[in-house]
C-alpha cells in the first residue's frame, strides 16, 4: 500500500472519530439542557406561584423550591467535575439511597408545574 493511500485511510479514520465524539458531546448537551431546565423550571414555578399569593407561603413550596435548587447546584458541580473525568480522577462511591424518599422529592418538585397545567401527580408508595 502506498503512503498516500496509508495517509487517506489514517485521515479517513481520524474524521470518523471525530464524527463520533461530535454526536456524543451533542447528545450529552441535549441531556443536560434537559436535566438543568427541569429544576429551574421548579425553582420558576414555585416563585411565581408564592408571588401570586396573598396569604402565607406554603412551606411545602418553599421546601420544593429548595429541593430544586439543590438539584441544580449538584448538577452544575457535576458538570464543573466533568474533566476530572479525562484526568481519571473522578471518584464513584455507593451510597444507600431512601427510593421512596426520592420519589416523594420528584413528585413534589413537579407538582407546581403539573398544578399549573391543571394536572395532578400523584405517588402511591407500596408500604409492603
Amino acid at each position: 500500500i502506498s503512503v498516500s493511500a496509508k495517509r487517506e485511510r489514517t485521515l479517513r479514520n481520524l474524521n470518523e472519530c471525530i464524527l463520533r465524539e461530535s454526536r456524543s458531546k451533542e447528545q450529552f448537551f441535549a441531556c443536560l439542557s434537559h436535566e438543568m431546565r427541569n429544576p429551574l423550571n421548579s425553582i420558576l414555578g414555585t416563585i411565581e406561584l408564592l408571588a401570586s399569593k396573598d396569604e402565607k407561603p406554603d412551606p411545602k413550596n418553599i421546601s420544593n423550591a429548595r429541593c430544586s435548587g439543590e438539584i441544580l447546584l449538584n448538577l452544575i458541580k457535576n458538570i464543573l467535575d466533568f474533566s476530572k473525568i479525562g484526568e481519571g480522577k473522578m471518584s464513584i462511591f455507593r451510597r444507600q439511597v431512601d427510593v421512596r424518599e426520592a420519589f416523594r422529592e420528584v413528585v413534589s418538585t413537579f407538582e407546581v408545574m403539573t398544578s399549573k397545567r391543571k394536572l395532578q401527580l400523584k405517588y402511591f408508595p407500596d408500604d409492603s
